[in-house]
């Protein structure tokens, strides 16, 4: 026999339904997916320095050393994110499939999914883990121009023929700790009377050194292997070899033209970012866990 509550259709009483829950369940079941992906490409940064810097051994130079080194970190990184969140994706995606009822009283440990949310987090930040080793590194370049250096003496350790010259102290730059510097340079001779062009620089002829802006000469080091060991101003300083001296020997009556370009890059700009976003990953990995095996419980008769 069927009995109708006669209050089930009375005009302005609705009966309460429960919001699908599909895009909560489609994210459980990516989460690890994903994590899966993200650890794979970190095996395969890893991988890849690791062999690089293993077969050169002590070999390498300072700036390819540092870059060896980031990508190692990185790959680190997002391995251990990657890890976490498949663990914990799997992990969630059981107990709250076990836990499932349907239709758990409002409030309740069963009713809240709040570790959902952390898991999406928790997939956001891994994401971005991985997404932030494939930006463009932050870079400034800079054109010298000739009439952009000025005569040096020699620098302290640095005891040659030829002639020093430094770029004028406005076109210094700002090179943050672990800061990579390329330079080109170029130079040329050309006669004070014909204004022929004589000849051309050439390796062995110059060689471009980067030092502090606020002691020049003391301590440069060669361009193409420096890392700023702290954050300062930097300028450019050039050794032309050619001849005794500019004005000497060979390069007696002529004019030489100095130009450069320096590109500094910053490749660690990201590593604190990745590095914070890993560890709070994880963290609300742990914390979805947590919450996942509390509303398992919490849902048990």
């Amino acid at each position: 026999m069927l009995v109708n509550d006669p209050g089930a259709n009375r005009p302005g009483v609705s009966v309460p339904t429960r919001e699908p829950e599909r895009p909560r369940r489609s994210l459980l079941r990516a989460a690890p997916w994903i994590g899966l992906f993200v650890t794979g490409i970190g095996l395969v940064q890893v991988g890849w320095a690791a062999k690089d810097l293993f077969a050169s051994g002590s070999s390498l130079d300072p700036r390819t050393s540092l870059e060896l080194g980031l990508l190692l970190d990185q790959g680190a990184l997002s391995s251990l994110s990657g890890a976490a969140l498949a663990i914990g994706g799997f992990s969630v995606d059981r107990g709250g499939g076990r836990a499932h009822t349907p239709n758990p009283p409002a409030g309740s440990i069963a009713d809240n999914g709040w570790h959902r949310s952390l898991l999406a987090m928790a997939v956001l930040l891994t994401l971005g883990v991985v997404v932030l080793s494939a930006f463009p590194t932050p870079s400034n370049a800079i054109a010298y121009a000739p009439r952009d250096f000025d005569p040096l003496p020699p620098p302290a350790n640095l005891t040659t023929y030829g002639g020093y010259f430094v770029a004028r102290p406005r076109l210094g730059f700002w090179g943050d700790r672990g800061s990579v510097v390329n330079v080109d340079v170029q130079v040329t001779w050309t006669d004070s009377r014909t204004g022929a062009v004589l000849f051309g620089g050439a390796p062995g002829n110059f060689t471009a050194y980067v030092a502090s802006a606020s002691s020049p000469r003391e301590s440069p080091s060669i361009a193409s292997t420096f890392v700023a060991p702290a954050s300062r101003f930097y300028v450019l300083i050039v050794w032309v070899g050619r001849c005794p001296t500019p004005t000497s020997g060979a390069c007696a009556n002529t004019t030489m033209a100095l130009q450069a370009q320096s590109h500094t890059t910053v490749p660690t700009i990201y590593l604190p970012a990745q590095v914070g976003g890993s560890i709070f990953g994880v963290a609300l990995v742990i914390a979805a866990t947590a919450g996942s095996r509390a509303r398992s419980q919490g849902a048990r008769p």
